[in-house]
């Protein structure tokens, strides 16, 4: 699912567990090469997902996905 966060003027990226399970929101992190200190948890049981993305001003510094593994 792709929404807008409640803001539009975030500065930095950063990265949200969703169910308590931070380990999975660190996979994400470490993909696109965000700091863990910048994984936060907001639980949410109305979500139907594990991790959130917020991809801030800084979004040029993320490590881009390719096919590979």
């Amino acid at each position: 699912e792709i929404g807008n966060y409640i803001s539009f003027d975030v500065d930095e990226t950063f990265v949200i567990d969703r169910i308590g399970n931070k380990a999975n929101a660190f996979k994400v992190a470490e993909a696109l090469g965000i700091e863990n200190v910048k994984v936060i948890q907001q639980l949410n049981d109305n979500y139907f997902l594990d991790v959130s993305l917020v991809i801030g001003k800084d979004y040029y510094k993320l490590k881009p996905i390719t096919g590979g593994d």
